[in-house]
């Protein structure tokens, strides 16, 4: 979470807990074993900013690949998509109050435009930082992979600057020359406040 002091510990020491207390095979369902997990990692930022008074904090996007099915968890605004024959579907729903803002809008307490306006719509409604997080998505079952799909992780710092068709577009190749592309897509917009951006893309091979 940018603009916060020490985000870039909570965030590595999310990524420590995670690869250091994943434990392959064994009978735990995926979905049950990634809530276990993100347990785990809340406990161990929770112990990193136990003598902090200032705010930290980090999204979460994290998914598991087992006899050919995907399980996600998540947590904040970062996105997973699945790319499948030239298209493009995200899987997890946004932490943030531009979703909780469109749901009133729905509603019919809301316009629409004022949704889209509002100042506050990129706030984030969950995070990892302080206590657990108060929204948390996963899938409950495994979505099956498919020889040549490609499943796309990303900070918003890509998909503020990209549509999705054109990230869709940039998944038409391999994975190393897909993610080339986005980060040349990035830096070409030439945003003057352009966020960190990081994708990780994983290719199910034909």
């Amino acid at each position: 979470m940018g603009g916060l002091v020490n985000s870039g510990q909570v965030s590595g020491a999310l990524i420590q807990c995670l690869t250091e207390s994943y434990a392959p095979g064994g009978e735990t369902p995926p979905a049950q074993q990634l809530q276990l997990l993100l347990g785990q990692a809340v406990a161990a930022v929770e112990d990193l900013l136990r003598d902090s008074t200032a705010q930290s904090g980090s999204t979460l996007v994290v998914c598991l690949i087992r006899s050919g099915g995907l399980s996600w968890l998540s947590v904040g605004d970062s996105r997973i998509y699945l790319w499948r024959s030239g298209g493009l579907v995200q899987l997890n729903q946004g932490h943030d109050f531009h979703h909780d803002l469109t749901l009133l809008a729905l509603q019919g307490d809301l316009r629409l435009e004022e949704a889209d306006r509002d100042p506050r719509r990129e706030n984030l409604t969950s995070f990892i930082g302080r206590g657990f997080p108060r929204k948390v998505d996963w899938n409950p079952e495994p979505v099956e992979l498919l020889p040549g799909d490609k499943v796309l992780l990303v900070s918003d710092g890509v998909y503020r600057a990209m549509s999705q068709a054109e990230l869709a577009a940039c998944l038409e190749d391999g994975a190393d020359v897909a993610a080339d592309a986005i980060r040349t897509a990035v830096r070409k917009k030439q945003f003057p406040q352009q966020d960190n951006y990081t994708a990780v893309i994983l290719a199910v091979e034909d």
